[in-house]
């Protein structure tokens, strides 16, 4: 599911399967507001845009994103006055400024790395696209093997994966407190562990950078658990790196 969308969901459903498919974001809105749901709340639209869940209606997701507040506290004030105002100008003038609301289709998307960013962020994966999709060559050239790749049989091989870093850690070595850290790669086909032991720490750690896409050399370290009849049962891969 989207982060945010959970609770809300059920409503968008109901009010698709009951009245239709939603025209454009302007209809949702409007349907929703109706209902008061907390579908239009302010965290759960941003995070509908920043998913794409509108991307249909042909608006930048940028465009939606910088104008869906204002739009929903517009249709919430007509809303309001229909029901309440004792005057039918008052109620005019509200609905005047739902009609002529448009969006600023001046504004320019966000860049694909920001939106992929959100993508992983909101729903756990890349929707539209993958950060590393603009290296498919560099991949293609320094690659010695892709992370799905990689098994037990790799165990202590030295191998080349180009791919982006996330979810860095510093740590501490026992004996003597000298630095180090792990870090996750990863690349077209799946993520690994990556362990920076103090001495190659020392000689890349300014290349460790969130969301950073490296060229790493390091060693396979495979873990498994053999069953009796000679099947692995759980395999702890990990890479020690060695140069970034």
């Amino acid at each position: 599911g989207i982060k945010n969308v959970g609770s809300c969901a059920p409503d968008i459903i109901k009010e698709r399967e009951e009245n239709g498919v939603y025209a454009s974001i302007k209809d949702f809105i409007e349907r929703m507001a109706k209902l008061n749901s907390r579908a239009v709340y302010k965290q759960v639209m941003e995070s509908l845009v920043l998913t794409g869940s509108f991307d249909e209606f042909g608006l930048k997701r940028r465009q939606m994103f910088e104008g869906c507040t204002e739009y929903t506290k517009l249709v919430k004030d007509y809303l309001k006055k229909k029901e309440t105002a004792k005057r039918q100008d008052t109620k005019d003038r509200a609905l005047r400024k739902v009609e002529e609301f448009e969006f600023d289709l001046s504004l320019q998307e966000y860049a694909p790395n920001y939106i992929f960013e959100k993508e992983k962020e909101l729903i756990g994966f890349y929707a539209s696209g993958h950060p590393l999709d603009a290296y498919t060559e560099l991949i293609n050239k320094q690659s010695s093997i892709m992370i799905q790749d990689i098994d037990n049989y790799n165990d202590r091989e030295f191998v080349t994966i180009v791919g982006q870093i996330s979810d860095f850690m510093p740590l501490f070595t026992k004996a003597d407190k000298s630095p180090m850290g792990k870090f996750v790669l990863e690349d077209l086909t799946g993520e690994i562990e990556c362990i920076v032991f103090p001495k190659a720490f020392k000689k890349c750690q300014d290349a460790i950078v969130e969301n950073s896409v490296v060229i790493l050399r390091g060693e396979v370290m495979a873990d498994a658990d053999i069953d009796n009849e000679g099947n692995v049962t759980n395999l702890n891969l990990q890479v020690s790196v060695s140069s970034i």
